[in-house]
């Protein structure tokens, strides 16, 4: 076991600073001053050097080589942990140095050319920064493509998510495309319009939704912080950073954003922190995996009617608000509306999926070479007119919108609506198997959710594969069905 135990201890030291490097993005979201961006960009940059001289080590790729020889010595865990290591270097040693030095740098530079981009609705400024990152990311994926022998799209999918593929993702979304638009048609034509919400001190929501968070089982010294686009981040384990955006005209949104990125830090506090704590089979399993945990706390269980019942009148008691918009009628009017609408994170659950499948239709394009990126705007909007109805108003409600393809995460898209085919199908199984989930979401509890994601998500990190997962969790593959019979359940009888 010599070579395994020495290629995990270089693969330990790989994530520590990788975990550093997390918490300077962390940083430079939440707190650090405008002016420090540029020393940002070199922090990162050099970071990404060292990482990448270290991924490539070649006496780090021979101990993975001598360590899949040792394959009777190992257990099962760390026969997964030699096959995750494997992976991540094919991954590395794909990309030349130089060009991961210059997309570390060029996404953060992109980044703060976003926040002003989409504060000014002003495209033109974003675009040679977009133009930049969108380059390095299509050479990476050629590279990474030629050494997978993959598609390009395909390679990138495999650092994201890996097990996913462009034509099974075609097959999926195709299917919800197919039932969507329609279904959200019936339903929001037999909809009235809810009484509008008041104005929420956005300090009175944060004290709120600490508290909430903190049944869902986030530490009480567990951080959330406010920022432009609501993210959580998985530095050290047992430190995950999640943040909302605290908006005092749409407290709904800013509790469901607290709630969805409470899911994502939960899986990081439940992962191993064994000898597995800095392995890549300690790791979370793929982007679709983590996804589906943060839809699974905010879409499954926090929009529940169970878990709504219990929410309203502690909102209305911890705002001191009352009167018509404040009833609970009139609350569950807001979470189970159904309506076109132009943000992502904003959306409802149900036309939510035809936001993913238009930037995911829009990214085929680029990388393909059929869409240039000065012409996404009209491409955005013309494409979310075919799928939603509606037309941005401005850039900033259109392709401004997203953090994402600023931080050079062109190819995660797809796994927020994997996620929520996942969230569906595993909420659906833990029903099967608690039937006590729903009457503790009654009493807001969140006790028997978390502990069979633990037993069957958190616990396995990546010693399964993505498909592996969910069939042992759920006893089937990945389908549309639960998600779609979760819809027709939750809105086929809504008539607001």
């Amino acid at each position: 076991m010599k070579a395994y135990e020495q290629a995990a201890a270089k693969f330990a030291e790989i994530q520590k600073l990788q975990a550093v490097s997390t918490q300077l993005f962390w940083d430079s979201k939440t707190m650090m001053p405008v002016s420090a961006s540029s020393g940002r960009g070199e922090q990162m940059g050099a970071l990404t050097q060292v990482v990448h001289e270290k991924s490539t080590d070649k006496e780090l790729t021979d101990l993975i080589n001598d360590a899949e020889q040792e394959h009777n010595e190992l257990d099962d865990w760390q026969r997964a942990n030699v096959r995750e290591m494997k992976r991540l270097n094919v991954h590395a040693h794909a990309v030349a140095g130089d060009t991961a030095v210059a997309f570390a740098k060029a996404r953060n530079d992109a980044g703060v050319a976003w926040v002003n981009a989409k504060a000014n609705n002003d495209f033109n400024s974003f675009q040679p920064h977009l133009e930049k990152v969108f380059g390095l990311q299509i050479e990476i994926a050629q590279a990474k493509a030629e050494t997978l022998g993959l598609g390009v799209y395909d390679a990138l999918l495999d650092e994201h998510d890996p097990g996913s593929s462009t034509a099974e993702i075609d097959r999926l979304f195709g299917e919800l495309e197919a039932f969507l638009p329609d279904f959200v048609r019936e339903v929001s034509q037999r909809q009235t319009e809810p009484v509008p919400l008041s104005t929420v001190d956005t300090g009175l929501q944060d004290s709120f939704i600490r508290t909430v968070i903190q049944r869902i089982g986030w530490p009480e010294d567990g951080r959330l912080d406010h920022t432009e686009h609501p993210f959580a981040m998985a530095g050290s384990p047992g430190d995950p950073r999640i943040t909302t955006h605290y908006d005092a005209d749409n407290v709904m949104f800013t509790m469901m954003a607290a709630f969805h990125e409470c899911g994502h830090g939960m899986y990081e506090l439940n992962l191993p922190k064994n000898d597995y704590a800095y392995q890549p089979v300690g790791l979370y399993r793929g982007g679709s995996t983590h996804e589906s945990q943060s839809l699974g706390v905010e879409m499954m269980a926090c929009r529940s009617e169970e878990f709504l019942g219990w929410l309203f009148p502690r909102l209305r008691d911890a705002f001191s608000v009352s009167g018509d918009a404040w009833t609970d009628e009139n609350l569950m009017a807001h979470y189970r509306r159904l309506q076109p609408s132009f943000i992502r994170i904003k959306a409802d659950e149900v036309t939510y999926p035809l936001h993913v499948i238009l930037r995911y239709n829009l990214e085929q394009r680029i990388l393909n070479g059929d869409l240039a990126i000065a012409d996404i705007p009209d491409a955005w909007d013309n494409e979310i007119e075919r799928l939603l109805g509606i037309r941005p108003p401005s850039l900033s409600e259109g392709c401004l919108q997203d953090v994402h393809w600023s931080m050079g995460l062109i190819g995660y898209f797809p796994t927020y609506l994997l996620g929520a085919l996942k969230a569906a199908q595993f909420f659906d199984a833990a029903k099967r198997s608690k039937d006590e989930l729903l009457p503790a979401l009654a009493e807001g509890e969140f006790a028997p959710w978390m502990d069979w994601l633990k037993d069957n998500v958190h616990q396995h990190a990546s010693f399964y594969s993505a498909g592996e997962l969910v069939e042992r969790a759920t006893g089937s593959q990945l389908a549309t069905t639960a998600l779609i019979a979760h819809f027709e359940e939750r809105y086929g009888e809504a008539i607001l």
